[in-house]
């Protein structure tokens, strides 16, 4: 093993099932004398393992140790002890492999390409090796056997796209201890991409840099496409960016066989947002011509992947400044309504394709299914060749048409999910944990509706969802009208005509026909607006009743702008109101039921990633005086600072308040973004402590599934398993 304080495992049975404990006592094998104290575990479950930690100081590296134990059941006494058990302890990491060489992919040069399979070469170190795991790309690590032989052994690899790649291989010994990684870094292809990644998602901008043999091509031309399905397009010029000025024509130049960096303002190409494919095309003397592999990354305005923080009662993203706030409203039988609104995109639940905006044009409405825990609202469709799956608080997991159109691509990271259906009749949508959510579009309507939702092969798991089409200005919208829990008292399709029927778990939202708010300014001039919703009323049947009854669990005030002012749970009473205010669509200020609010202020901060209006500024409320429940003095506030640069003149101390802070990327930062308590020349509240919590560097969030996995390490355990009976006798 490979800690000098590891744990060690016994399991007991005990004839009666009562609980049991064990006693561990530890020998030096070669001198066969203890060393420390006996250790004994914690009362255990009978046929449970029961476990110790070995405390420091008392083993050393290199020695060889045994073990034995003996179980107590609180009353008696096992008579004897188990069977030794030994073990060696070993902290030393072996030496890395000497050499890695390989004639299919020898290094420099580009050769082969995607899905062509090379020998590696690969000598292990001298000594203390058991075997070797490699790692291309660093996704996985495979292990193969080396029994401690210093022979050479040979690994296949196949790299799955042209490029460059790195084989790393590490040694590790019988304890699991590894080596450093030894690095081997070939060319597959014609060329390729140095960035972006794949997979790689931005919200404003990406790099375009490609490698091709030096000396057979001296241009490359870059190219974009909807999915495999599309024609490629070449990447407008205009959109280019090369040496801070826009490019005029295609191509550019490779020098030693790569590009000079360029940066695409991608935003200006694609809209909207979703999966694309990029490729390079070569060019050179004697009409060389070769093209890389697509490779796919994602462009997101919203940066929905990118590095959050909680910030007052929202959340902050950390790339775009983008203050978000989410309410769940009604909650019960596993469903639940929910709404969120957005800084950067004030009006982004009029936003919505195809969608009402029944919460007001701030609001994202959006249902979850808390059985499947899916929050999926609504499918739409991008072009002929894509689509969007879009989540109750308006994010989008994008998918495009495979090359014959005969199946949906998941973007990066989403693989677990299965997409099937098509554009001319219905979809459902799947993924690895048997979760299974069904769209509809409603007649006339331009968007795919959830329907249901449930667990594949578990009975009563279905959560319905009954929409209804809308005329708002001219365009049919969807709604939600019911939603209907899993019960095997009644039938959904029984309930969703008949939700007094007894049995019956129905969520209704009871909407608007008339505007009865006045004004924007008094809580008297608050109330209804048409086609809004006022009330939310849970269906449930009573203990004893012969019929289900419904009771409003949520309500809600307009103003005469239709933006949400109150909301409240009837159950409760309107005292425990929350109360919102806004400016420019934005919520401006927010005041949860029994406790003091909160004021936002936005603007454009004009640096950062993704500068733009809307970004948080600062969270603020009034603060307490000390030692009071009621009585205010000055208030707490919580800036926010973007594009604070790491080093240089204009970096923040090393031992100021950054030093508390926690990067919010594995990627080495370009810029970050910091917390900061209380404006410049303000006063903090007495007692404050200031905080700053997040740190956000990077032009472009990682892609989770890119972000480097974390060496595998030995739990250091000892799992000795045995059946020892305590018999009825006290003993020593």
């Amino acid at each position: 093993m490979n800690t000098t304080t590891p744990t060690l495992r016994d399991t007991f049975v005990d004839a009666d099932g009562d609980l049991v404990n064990g006693t561990f006592q530890i020998f030096d094998n070669a001198t066969n004398t203890q060393v420390g104290d006996v250790i004994v575990s914690k009362y255990v479950a009978s046929g449970s393992a029961a476990s110790v930690t070995v405390p420091a100081g008392v083993l050393t590296n290199g020695k060889t140790y045994k073990f034995r134990t003996s179980p107590y059941d609180g009353t008696h006494y096992n008579t004897g002890w188990s069977a030794w058990k030994t073990f060696t302890v070993d902290t030393a990491a072996p030496s890395a492999p000497s050499a890695i060489t390989s004639t299919d992919y020898p290094s420099g040069q580009w050769v082969k390409g995607a899905g062509q399979a090379g020998t590696f070469t690969v000598t292990p170190p001298a000594s203390d090796h058991n075997w070797l795991e490699w790692s291309l790309d660093g996704v996985t690590w495979t292990k193969v056997a080396t029994g401690g032989s210093t022979a050479a052994k040979n690994i296949s690899v196949t790299p799955p796209k042209n490029g460059t790649h790195t084989l790393q291989v590490r040694s590790v010994d019988k304890a699991d201890n590894k080596s450093e990684a030894r690095e081997y870094v070939f060319h597959a292809g014609p060329g390729g991409f140095l960035q972006p990644s794949e997979g790689e998602r931005t919200a404003r901008r990406l790099p375009l840099v490609a490698e091709a043999e030096a000396g057979k091509y001296d241009k490359v031309s870059f190219s974009w496409r909807r999915s495999e399905a599309d024609v490629w397009v070449a990447i407008p010029a205009g959109d280019v960016i090369s040496g801070g000025s826009a490019l005029t024509a295609w191509p550019v130049a490779l020098t030693g066989g790569k590009n000079a960096p360029l940066v695409w303002n991608t935003t200006s190409t694609v809209s909207p947002d979703g999966t694309i494919q990029i490729k390079a095309d070569f060019t050179g003397p004697n009409s060389a011509a070769s093209s890389t592999a697509p490779l796919t990354v994602v462009v997101d305005r919203n940066a929905d992947g990118a590095a959050a923080t909680e910030t007052g009662p929202g959340s902050l993203n950390l790339l775009t400044g983008d203050y978000t706030l989410s309410e769940t409203d009604a909650s019960s039988f596993d469903m639940s309504v929910t709404r969120t609104a957005s800084s950067r995109t004030p009006d982004q639940g009029a936003q919505q394709e195809g969608q009402a905006a029944i919460f007001g044009k701030e609001w994202v409405a959006g249902t979850v299914a808390e059985v499947t825990e899916s929050d999926y609202a609504h499918l739409r469709k991008v072009s002929d060749t894509a689509v969007a799956v879009v989540t109750a608080e308006g994010d989008a997991l994008h998918f495009t048409a495979n090359a014959a159109k005969t199946g949906w691509i998941p973007e990066p990271g989403a693989e677990n999910l299965l997409l099937k259906g098509s554009v001319s009749s219905t979809f459902t949508l799947s993924d690895t944990d048997g979760t299974v959510t069904s769209f509809t579009k409603p007649a006339n309507a331009t968007t795919w509706q959830v329907t249901s939702t449930l667990m594949d092969g578990l009975s009563n798991s279905t959560t319905k969802v009954v929409s209804e089409t809308v005329t708002v200005d001219g365009k049919t919208l969807a709604r939600p009208k019911r939603i209907i829990a899993p019960t095997s008292a009644a039938a959904a399709a029984t309930c969703e005509i008949t939700p007094a029927t007894k049995g019956c778990r129905v969520m209704e939202f009871v909407y608007a026909t008339s505007t009865t708010a006045t004004g924007t300014d008094t809580d008297a001039q608050f109330g209804d607006f048409t086609g809004q919703v006022r009330q939310i009323r849970l269906w449930a049947t009573q203990p004893g009743a012969t019929a289900a009854t419904a009771t409003a669990v949520a309500s809600y005030r307009y103003d005469s702008l239709g933006r949400l002012r109150q909301s409240w749970d009837p159950r409760i009473g309107q005292q425990a109101e929350t109360q919102y205010a806004y400016y420019e669509g934005r919520v401006t200020w927010l005041s949860p039921p029994g406790e003091l609010p909160y004021t936002f202020t936005y603007g454009n901060a004009a640096s950062g990633t993704a500068p733009g209006d809307g970004m948080l500024l600062a969270v603020s409320r009034p603060a307490l005086q000390q030692g009071t429940a009621d009585t205010v003095e000055g208030e707490a506030v919580t800036s926010i600072v973007y594009g604070v640069p790491l080093t240089g003149a204009r970096a923040p101390p090393s031992d100021g308040y950054l030093g508390h802070g926690r990067l919010g990327t594995a990627r080495q930062p370009h810029r970050r973004h910091r917390h900061l308590p209380g404006r410049p020349g303000s006063r903090l509240p007495r007692r404050s402590e200031p905080d700053v919590r997040h740190l956000q560097p990077g032009d472009r969030p990682l892609p989770q599934r890119l972000r480097s996995p974390g060496q595998h390490r030995s739990s250091g355990a000892v799992h000795h398993h045995h059946r020892v009976r305590p018999v009825r006798e006290r003993g020593p």
